[in-house]
């Protein structure tokens, strides 16, 4: 074993090998009054598994360094780090007992019954979780996406009208008579409106509206005079001619 391992060692550690030490085995174990001088330097970290170090003297000169990155199950079974043929299998039984069998690559195997004898320095609980800071800036605009899929062709709506125009008729009334006037629209045009002209008091309408088939407006007079001969009434068709 070499002097020289144990100093690289400090320095791998110091560099930040974990963030913190976790202090439930952390100190210098010592075991069997008969190897008083062996001493196991325990250290432990937070990292994901909880990684531990264990540092083996018999005389504070020579050491063997054995780390194992997964300190779960609490057990040490490692190789040394200075790739001497040392191994080393170590069990906690609890915070300050363990069991450990080293396994020197120029001596026997040797068990020992160990008892943390110093602790090391741990560290304190766990502090409440902070307040939440303020929300950042909202980020940049996305770029636009691509373009969707076209949508269905819609149904056709009502056709348009492409021209207005009237279309009139005149027709006589006799005495005490009643009769239908038809202004008619070009042919394949609607008469979508009609009225009357007449300034006869003795003159009334009887009924205005579309006639049959949409071509032409029908305006229904009746004449309540029961003298004066013949007189002349007009009507007419507002008419359009309406897109296909």
């Amino acid at each position: 074993m070499k002097k020289g391992l144990f100093c690289l060692l400090l320095c791998w550690v110091v560099m930040g090998l974990a963030v913190g030490t976790c202090s439930a085995q952390s100190g210098i174990w010592k075991g069997d009054p008969v190897r008083p001088n062996d001493n196991f330097y325990v250290q432990s970290y937070d990292t994901e598994d909880n990684s531990v170090i264990v540092i083996f003297s018999p005389d504070g000169v020579q050491y063997a360094a054995f780390l194992d990155a997964d300190f779960e199950s609490g057990v040490v079974d490692a190789d040394d780090l200075g790739g001497l043929g040392h191994h080393l299998t170590m069990n906690f039984a609890d915070e300050d007992n363990a069991t450990a069998t080293l396994d020197l690559a120029d001596a026997d195997p040797t068990n020992y019954i160990l008892v943390r004898t110093f602790t090391g320095f741990g560290k304190g609980e766990k502090g409440d979780t902070g307040a939440e800071g303020p929300q950042g800036p909202a980020g940049e605009d996305g770029a636009d996406g691509a373009d969707g899929a076209t949508g269905a062709v819609g149904p056709q709506g009502p056709p348009g009208i492409a021209n207005i125009y009237t279309a009139n008729n005149s027709i006589s009334l006799n005495e005490v008579q009643l009769k239908i006037c038809t202004a008619s629209c070009n042919s394949g045009d609607t008469a979508i409106g009609g009225g009357w002209n007449t300034g006869l008091a003795v003159t009334s309408i009887q009924l205005s509206q579309q006639a049959e088939g949409g071509q032409s407006w029908s305006v229904t007079f009746y004449r309540n005079e029961s003298s004066g001969g013949t007189v002349t009434v007009q009507c007419y068709a507002v008419c359009a001619e309406l897109e296909s």
